[in-house]
């Protein structure tokens, strides 16, 4: 479309279902936009006509396939590394004056970028704002986490790291919102969705999603999301925030994914090709 306020980036494995209910949440936003949806090589997964014949039905949007062909030399087989280049791609392909990131079995709230874009306009030095999100199951119904912090690797350790985010007001006991920070004073705390960000593209062009982790990274199962968030922090970056649950984020993608049915095993990051896995 013709001058787009905000780029919407949507990686997909081709959930189509899902897929769809993330372009429609996208067309029913109160702002400009134009939403790029990059496969991550659909070809090989045998859903890229599908997914095209999606994307294309949605004015706003437009559908680039990632191919194993199209990936730089020396990308590291990590899942987030990869994610962060198809990331990286879409932000490329737009012209957005924001940029925001929608998983494809995520949604937003009908008001959720023009909160952001609202919040960004008012503060015309801030390059980065977020929104809180509402946890749901693939029902849509609203998730409480019970007592444990879904996202923290080691499960011995979930009920201490939910009790310490409790008391910084990141989750509530018997609520679905997470109230995401990046900072809690001068502590980073690196608690921010990619879907809950709308970033300046100035910002963005020149930061993008690091691609490369270290062993170490890679041993804590730090996501592309993670990173970047990692990133804004040592940049020295305080986002705005919202405070609205304007995300609807589902339960049970790789970073989370023992969190529905703790007999499902978790993604191992480090074992993922471009045909494999499951996005967030």
């Amino acid at each position: 479309m013709h001058n787009p306020e905000v780029t919407v980036v949507t990686p997909t494995i081709g959930r189509l279902d899902r897929l769809r209910a993330a372009l429609r949440s996208v067309a029913a936003q109160r702002v400009a936009v134009e939403h790029v949806v990059v496969g991550d090589d659909c070809a090989a997964r045998g859903c890229r006509d599908e997914v095209a014949e999606i994307v294309a039905s949605f004015d706003h949007a437009r559908f680039l396939d990632v191919t194993a062909a199209d990936l730089p030399e020396g990308l590291q087989p990590y899942l987030p590394a990869r994610l962060a280049f198809l990331r990286n791609t879409g932000v490329a392909a737009g012209s957005g004056e924001f940029v925001c990131h929608l998983d494809d079995d995520n949604a937003f709230e009908v008001d959720h970028l023009s909160s952001l874009v609202e919040l960004l306009r008012a503060n015309p030095d801030v390059p980065v704002a977020h929104s809180w999100r509402l946890l749901v199951d693939d029902n849509d119904v609203p998730f409480v986490p019970d007592g444990v912090d879904p996202w923290y690797p080691e499960p011995d350790g979930r009920r201490d790291s939910y009790r310490r985010l409790a008391e910084l007001g990141v989750f509530e006991p018997g609520s679905a919102v997470v109230r995401d920070r990046l900072w809690a004073g001068d502590e980073v705390l690196g608690r921010i969705d990619t879907g809950e960000f709308l970033i300046r593209r100035t910002y963005a062009e020149k930061h993008g999603f690091p691609q490369r982790f270290t062993p170490r990274q890679q041993e804590l199962e730090i996501t592309e999301d993670m990173a970047y968030a990692l990133s804004m922090a040592r940049r020295g970056v305080r986002p705005l925030c919202t405070e609205k649950a304007t995300l609807r984020y589902t339960m049970g993608g790789y970073s989370n994914a023992d969190s529905l049915d703790s007999a499902t095993p978790r993604v191992d990051l480090r074992k993922q090709t471009a045909t494999g896995g499951s996005i967030r």
